[in-house]
């Protein structure tokens, strides 16, 4: 497995464009972005490769400037194609390889946006016909879409893809290699729990995993989540992707990052 610490959420302790130095001396060589919020990509690109860091992931359908589209949203396809072409050019000068790809946009501070009064049949089919435009264009980019399901009890209220298992149905029929899932163990366990089946149910479509505790999105260990047994699980099905710790420390980075480690004793 490749693991990941997501820039976004961990060492928040110094400046964002100190962070890739942190990943290093914390012993990792990949970080996932969310959106470069008007930063510039090429000195972004520098300072990870300056520091030993590739960046494996960003996010696909986000701007940061607010107003986004959703894949789900049916009235807003050709901006949301368009939003995506954006995303993936930025993703090539990052040499990032997934993009990051949710049913819903989101506004300047985060916020899901909730689709037009469409209903869930709807919403679906427009996710699927979004993700057929884009598979021959990811294809020809050499990079891979991971749709995650986020829960809409807690962070993301309105939030349409909330189930792990209506993702999959829907990247199994878009059928394309370069459109797979994204399974957030904390988004799961507040909506579904469940954990280890649904992971054995999924392994045919899964890419990329994060990881972080429940409640609260901390560490390992400070929540309800036993993942010794998922990284177990993982194992058992071979899944050999990308794992990034999309976790705010309960206390310091430093002690997030030894409660991580920790996990792998008796793996």
């Amino acid at each position: 497995m490749k693991e990941a610490i997501v820039m976004e959420t961990m060492f928040s302790e110094v400046d964002y464009e100190q962070r890739f130095a942190k990943i290093r001396e914390a012993g990792y060589r990949y970080a996932e972005l969310w959106n470069l919020n008007g930063r510039d990509p090429e000195k972004i690109r520098r300072l990870a490769d300056e520091n030993g860091v590739t960046i494996i992931g960003i996010s696909g359908d986000i701007s940061g400037r607010g107003n986004d589209p959703g894949m789900a949203d049916a009235d807003r396809q050709e901006e949301y194609i368009a939003l995506v072409r954006e995303c993936m050019g930025i993703a090539k000068i990052l040499g990032a390889k997934y993009l990051h790809m949710h049913s819903n946009g989101f506004d300047e501070y985060g916020n899901c946006i909730p689709c037009a009064a469409l209903t869930a049949r709807q919403k679906k089919e427009s996710m699927v016909k979004n993700l057929k435009t884009l598979a021959p264009m990811l294809e020809k980019e050499g990079l891979i879409c991971v749709m995650e399901a986020c829960n809409s009890l807690i962070d993301t209220p309105g939030y349409f893809l909330d189930h792990t298992l209506l993702g999959a149905e829907i990247i199994r029929e878009v059928n394309s290699p370069c459109v797979r899932l994204i399974y957030d163990v904390y988004h799961a366990q507040v909506m579904e729990g469940n954990l280890i089946n649904t992971i054995k149910a999924i392994q045919d479509v899964l890419e990329y995993v994060h990881f972080s505790d429940c409640p609260g999105r901390h560490e390992p260990g400070t929540g309800e989540i036993y993942f010794r047994g998922i990284l177990r699980a993982l194992k058992e099905i071979g899944f050999d992707g990308p794992l990034a710790y999309e976790v705010y420390p309960l206390r310091s980075s430093e002690e997030a990052v030894e409660a991580i480690k920790a996990l792998y004793d008796e793996n």
